[in-house]
């Protein structure tokens, strides 16, 4: 499994870079690029065409020297790393994260986001909100074992309910 950003956070940053009163033309293009490859990937559910793929490589490619010579230069002060500014930071990420940002569009297990964690993160935030903790530490591995188990065999396409031998089996034994 190859490791892929999340492309629903890349593209709320072009969009905050979109909302600056700067006019810089490489933030909403390559909002438009990222989709261009979602779509090419048949929305993010297979591989993307070799042809399809090299034209928007080079596009990719030639977009990120448009960024490098729109966003300013980073400023040097008199100690520590030079500070960049918003632009400079998301074009450095993408250009040196290139292995990251694209993989949703040559493999297709490698989701466009990562919007399933997140849900699956949710539950537990809202728990820890409401009751503040588990009472006692099994209760809470028992709970992390359940929770963990319905979310895997429903990410395999199987129904929870039909599992429930092999849960007992997996989560108490």
């Amino acid at each position: 499994m190859k490791h892929g950003l999340c492309h629903a956070h890349l593209l709320r940053e072009l969009t905050a870079l979109m909302a600056l009163p700067r006019a810089l033309s490489w933030p909403e293009r390559m909002h438009t690029l990222l989709m261009g490859y979602y779509r090419a990937s048949d929305y993010g559910k297979g591989v993307a065409k070799t042809s399809s793929l090299k034209q928007l490589d080079r596009s990719y490619a030639e977009l990120l020297k448009l960024a490098d010579e729109e966003e300013p230069p980073p400023i040097k002060g008199k100690r520590g790393r030079p500070k960049k500014n918003k632009g400079r930071n998301l074009m450095e990420r993408l250009k040196n994260h290139q292995d990251a940002v694209l993989p949703f569009s040559r493999h297709p297990e490698v989701p466009f986001t990562n919007n399933p964690g997140e849900r699956d993160l949710r539950p537990w935030k809202t728990k820890r909100k409401v009751s503040g903790c588990f009472r006692t530490l099994t209760g809470a591995q028992y709970h992390a074992r359940i929770k963990g188990f319905c979310s895997t065999v429903k990410k395999n396409g199987l129904v929870v309910f039909d599992q429930k031998g092999f849960l007992i089996k997996t989560v108490f034994l």
